[in-house]
């Protein structure tokens, strides 16, 4: 079986994971969102589905817990929706 890499950059989305297979919000490839891990331990506790992690400043390698903020699925996509309209002008 091939080792997996303990981070790595998915490329579709642009995202760090980590392997952490024992942690609850991992996938089923064992893998996390480093963004996510690091939100979910500032929390101490896993977090539900329905939790997004933003990044403020739109850098997805940019972890750093100052720059992460929980919203949830209509404030993330409340924000989202703002920023489009913002470029689109």
């Amino acid at each position: 079986m091939k080792k997996k890499p303990k981070q790595f950059i998915d490329k579709s989305n642009g995202y760090i994971y980590v392997y952490k297979p024992d942690h609850p919000n991992a996938k089923s490839d064992g893998c996390i969102a480093l963004h996510r891990l690091k939100y979910a331990q500032k929390k101490g506790r896993k977090l539900r589905t329905s939790e997004y992690v933003h990044h403020k400043d739109g850098n997805k390698k940019n972890n750093h817990l100052h720059n992460l903020i929980g919203e949830n699925v209509s404030k993330h996509t409340a924000y989202h929706n703002h920023t489009r309209k913002k470029k689109k002008k």
